[in-house]
């Protein structure tokens, strides 16, 4: 998506300045160097949610914006040159279906509700926010343990909220959700 005509084999290319609006499933590798916006309308501020999944690999130095109420699904490996941002309003879902060993890429704005999903037969049993570092310590389906890391997460910063675990009802994922905590 662009003016220069390049292509990539494979691979949708969305180049700089040039942004693709989804709702809907993506079979191929995404070279995002532009925007990818998560929406069931072409405007963000008119989006009521939306699902977009890319099934390929997504590569490059874009940003993806997932709009309010919306659901963003990554079935493979993202590059440490995507930024991804939670929006305003109702709760968003960024699904992780083939996690690997970490996100190297930066969430910005988690919001109260916000949710991350995590397949691949992982249970999340703790959640621990350094800095902007999210460790997760984890068992996979056959029982062994794990450790996954976020190296750049940025929730808005809300009196007494953190991050706690939990099984998403619809899809059986384990996650984790930005949430008020009651201190004790």
């Amino acid at each position: 998506l662009g003016t220069s005509g390049s292509t990539i084999p494979g691979a949708i290319l969305v180049e700089s300045g040039h942004a693709l609006f989804g709702d809907g499933m993506v079979r191929s590798a995404v070279v995002n160097n532009g925007a990818i916006r998560v929406s069931n309308s072409a405007t963000l501020a008119n989006s009521t949610s939306g699902e977009l999944e890319i099934q390929g690999p997504l590569a490059g130095t874009g940003a993806v914006t997932i709009a309010s109420g919306a659901t963003l699904q990554l079935d493979s490996n993202v590059s440490s040159g995507q930024s991804i941002t939670f929006s305003a309003g109702a709760a968003e879902t960024l699904v992780l279906s083939a996690p690997g060993i970490g996100l190297a890429s930066a969430i910005n704005n988690m919001q109260i509700g916000d949710r991350i999903d995590f397949g691949n037969g992982m249970t999340i049993d703790s959640v621990g926010l350094g800095g902007t570092v999210l460790t997760l310590d984890f068992h996979g389906s056959g029982g062994l343990p794990g450790t996954y890391v976020i190296s750049d997460i940025i929730p808005v910063t809300v009196a007494a909220a953190g991050f706690i675990t939990g099984t998403d009802a619809a899809n059986g994922l384990s996650n984790i959700t930005y949430e008020p905590r009651t201190l004790n």
